[in-house]
């Protein structure tokens, strides 16, 4: 994913599968590049320490930038997202919210929108291997409140597979 930042430099994020992260299935690192002039060129990939996949990008009203991607773990992947002030050094936040008590499968593919100048909406997919096909696989969402320059969290979730949404704020449907 390519983000413009406040300086109106370019941030390209990619993965790679040729480094291994040290566990069975762990194949993938995130680099990032950057540009300074339009995209003309840009400056040799350097590697995040983010082991994962399907990176996404917003950069938020006061110029941050928040990064999801399918974070992979020797513990299970999630769907993690992390947080820059200048757009180069990442912090992690948080592993989204799974609306559904069974989530046991592989969850990434993030995509950002900004709902208002406060809320941010992360679409993003999800599996439950105790269902059968089609409905083992799904899109769930969390939105966050990112306030006054501060991160507030996740504020509420929602399952398009079971067609409901997160009423309560409670991330349970």
């Amino acid at each position: 994913d390519i983000v413009v930042r406040a300086d109106k430099s370019l941030l390209a994020v990619v993965r790679t599968d040729a480094i291994d992260s040290g566990f069975e299935y762990s194949k993938g690192q995130l680099f990032y590049a950057e540009s300074f002039d339009h995209g003309y060129t840009w400056t040799a990939p350097q590697l995040m320490g983010i082991p994962g996949h399907s990176p996404s990008m917003i950069r938020l009203p006061d110029g941050a930038i928040m990064l999801g991607c399918r974070r992979l773990s020797s513990t299970g992947n999630f769907t993690s997202v992390y947080f820059s002030r200048d757009g180069v050094n990442f912090e992690f936040l948080f592993n989204a919210a799974e609306p559904r008590a069974h989530r046991n499968s592989a969850t990434g593919y993030p995509y950002f929108t900004m709902l208002n100048n406060e809320d941010i909406y992360m679409a993003f997919y999800a599996g439950d291997t105790t269902l059968s096909w089609p409905t083992k696989t799904y899109c769930a969402g969390n939105v966050i409140r990112y306030k006054g320059g501060l991160y507030i969290g996740p504020t509420g979730c929602g399952d398009l597979g079971y067609l409901t949404a997160d009423i309560n704020l409670d991330c349970k449907v």
